[in-house]
């Protein structure tokens, strides 16, 4: 059991690594910070569930 607690919080840090390193990685090449914010800023009256399936990219 200790071992499945060991690989969840290691799948969610290796997760949470790969967005901040993708967002680093966009902010260098591109050198617009507000182009990450904006991304993330309601620009539709979504449910909340349409919201997390449009960033998901499943919608």
């Amino acid at each position: 059991m200790d071992r499945l607690v060991q690989l969840e919080q290691g799948a969610l840090g290796t997760g949470i690594f790969i967005v901040v390193f993708s967002f680093v990685r966009c902010i260098k090449r591109t050198g617009d910070v507000k182009a990450v914010n904006f991304f993330w800023q309601r620009r539709l009256q979504l449910i909340l569930l349409e919201f997390i399936m449009n960033r998901g990219g499943l919608d």
